[in-house]
C-alpha cells in the first residue's frame, strides 16, 4: 500500500488537506471518501485497510473547517461551499487516474454532501455509497434549539452552540468512543449558520431525491441513534435509480465502518463495487 498527502485550494482559496492510498498491485477503481461533521479523514482507516489491497484506491480530504484543513470549525457561509470543495477535489481525483472508474462514499454529513452534489452533477461516476444518511436526524436537536439557531443565523451566524453528538452513540466499540473523545481534531461546537444550512439542505435533498438515477448502495445501522435508519429507507424509496441497494445492519450504531462488525460492512461495500465493475464490462 502506498500513501500520499497534499494541500489543494478549495472554494474561495481556502487550503484543504487531502490524502490517498493506492494498492501495491493492480488498481481496479477509485473511491472518493467524504467524512462526517466535526471529524476528519483519518477516522476512515478501516475502509483503507479493507479496500485498498483488494484493488480500490481511496482518496479522502478534510472538509473546510475540519481536521487539517483551513476554516472556522463547524462554520460555513453556505452549503454551496461544501459542494464546490467536493467538485474541486473530485476533479483532482479524476485527473490523477482518468481511466479508472470512480465511486463515492459519504458518511453522515458527508452522505448529505454527496447527495446534494449528485443532484447538481452526476456525470462521470460509476456509483455512490451512502452511509448513515442524515435525512432523518429529528432526534438530534430539539425544536426549540432549531428555532433559536435559525433566529441567530440571521444576525450572528458564527455563534457557536454545543454539538448534540454523543460519542457513545457513534459505535458499539468502546475503543472507538474513547479515541473520538481524546482526538484533538474533533470539535465539540457547531455554529448556528452551519445548523440552518444543514437543515435546509436536508429538506432540499428529500424533495429532489427522485432525480438521482446512478447506481447507489445505501447502508445504515439499525440502532443508529443520531440519524434514524428510516431516513435511508425514505431516500431509497424516493430515488429513481434502477440499480439501488439498501442494507440495514441490525444492532449497529452510526459509524458502520467503525463498528465491531465493520469487516462485514466493508466486505459488502467491496462486493458491491466489484459487481458494478463487472456490470460495466458486460455492458461494454
Amino acid at each position: 500500500m502506498h500513501r500520499s498527502e497534499e494541500i489543494f485550494e478549495g472554494q474561495s482559496g481556502l487550503e484543504l488537506y487531502s490524502q490517498s492510498w493506492h494498492p501495491s498491485g493492480v488498481t481496479k477503481a477509485k473511491l472518493a471518501v467524504v467524512h462526517g461533521v466535526a471529524e476528519h479523514s483519518n477516522r476512515y482507516m478501516n475502509l483503507v485497510n479493507g479496500l485498498v489491497e483488494p484493488g480500490i484506491a481511496l482518496y479522502a480530504y478534510d472538509q473546510r473547517g475540519h481536521g487539517k484543513s483551513e476554516g472556522q470549525r463547524g462554520y460555513i457561509e453556505s452549503w454551496d461551499d461544501y459542494r464546490a470543495d467536493l467538485g474541486i477535489f473530485l476533479n483532482r481525483v479524476w485527473e490523477a487516474e482518468p481511466s479508472l472508474p470512480l465511486f463515492m462514499y459519504g458518511h453522515s454529513m458527508g452522505a448529505l454532501v454527496i447527495l446534494d452534489y449528485l443532484l447538481h452533477e452526476s456525470n462521470g461516476f460509476q456509483g455512490a455509497i451512502i452511509s448513515g444518511s442524515p435525512i432523518d436526524s429529528s432526534d438530534a436537536a430539539s425544536p426549540a434549539l432549531i428555532l433559536t439557531a435559525r433566529m441567530l443565523s440571521r444576525i450572528w451566524p458564527t455563534f457557536s452552540m454545543t454539538s448534540p453528538i454523543q460519542p457513545s452513540q457513534l459505535s458499539c466499540d468502546a475503543r472507538v468512543v474513547q479515541a473520538y473523545q481524546e482526538d484533538p481534531d474533533i470539535f465539540k461546537t457547531m455554529t448556528v449558520r452551519w445548523g440552518t444550512e444543514y437543515l435546509d439542505t436536508q429538506e432540499w435533498v428529500k424533495s429532489h431525491a427522485a432525480e438521482i438515477t446512478l447506481p447507489i448502495l445505501i447502508i445504515h445501522g439499525g440502532d443508529d441513534m443520531l440519524c434514524a435508519p428510516e431516513g435511508s429507507e425514505q431516500i431509497f424509496s424516493a430515488i429513481s435509480s434502477e440499480d439501488k441497494t439498501l442494507k440495514i445492519y441490525p444492532s449497529y450504531f452510526h459509524e458502520l465502518h467503525n463498528e465491531p462488525g465493520h469487516i462485514t460492512v466493508i466486505e459488502d461495500i467491496l462486493n458491491w463495487i466489484e459487481s458494478q465493475l463487472i456490470s460495466d464490462i458486460e455492458i461494454d
